[in-house]
């Protein structure tokens, strides 16, 4: 998908208020008797697009951030707090690019497929705050 359409859905994202993740691009579902190596083709094509997306914005708002998802998947599993929408991802994503963005916080990445789900890029938006970075990026 050309970026141009990815950046209009990021910015129709940012637009609403509060915090959300959405589908920025699906993978065909898999078929019950596909080939793995079609899957992993797939997760491919979408980390390609992930990285495209990520670079235009690194140019409007800076480099992002690293956010590493395991340690809020080890506090859920622990049945400690995990604020959403990072509570509904870290069971999916391993880790997210993520910027401030006008007072929340942005964040990109790739859902690897599973065994009945497909391979999904995915955009979240937090809700006012800083971003949670491991490593932080640039600032807008």
């Amino acid at each position: 998908m050309p970026s141009a359409p990815l950046r209009a859905a990021v910015e129709r994202l940012l637009a609403r208020p509060g915090a959300r993740v959405a589908d920025l691009r699906t993978a065909d579902p898999p078929p019950q008797d596909g080939d793995p190596a079609d899957a992993r083709a797939d997760e491919e094509q979408l980390s390609a697009e992930c990285e495209a997306l990520a670079a235009e914005l690194a140019r409007a708002w800076g480099e992002p951030g690293t956010l590493d998802l395991a340690p809020f998947l080890e506090r859920s599993a622990r049945g400690e707090p995990v604020p959403e929408p990072l509570l509904g991802l870290c069971g999916y994503v391993a880790e997210l690019a993520v910027w401030p963005v006008g007072g929340r916080w942005f964040g990109l990445g790739v859902v690897p497929p599973g065994d009945t789900f497909p391979a999904r890029l995915v955009a979240v938006v937090g809700a006012e705050g800083p971003p949670p970075f491991s490593s932080p990026g640039g600032a807008r």
